[in-house]
């Protein structure tokens, strides 16, 4: 006799799937976000750098 794969188990498995994507969309926003922020300060240390060398040079 075959036996049927529960169907509760079907959609404990569906819903867990779906907690799964929308935590990796989380996490990658939040690496985009942070890549964002990491880049801005950058940008204001070079600039930060360029001020400083420019002094030094004058």
């Amino acid at each position: 006799m075959k036996v049927a794969f529960p169907m509760a188990f079907g959609g404990l498995f569906f819903i867990i799937n779906i907690g799964i994507m929308i935590y990796m969309v989380y996490l990658f926003h939040v690496l985009a976000t942070s890549n964002k922020q990491i880049a801005e300060t950058l940008e204001r240390l070079v600039d930060k750098i360029d001020r400083f060398d420019h002094r030094k040079l004058e």
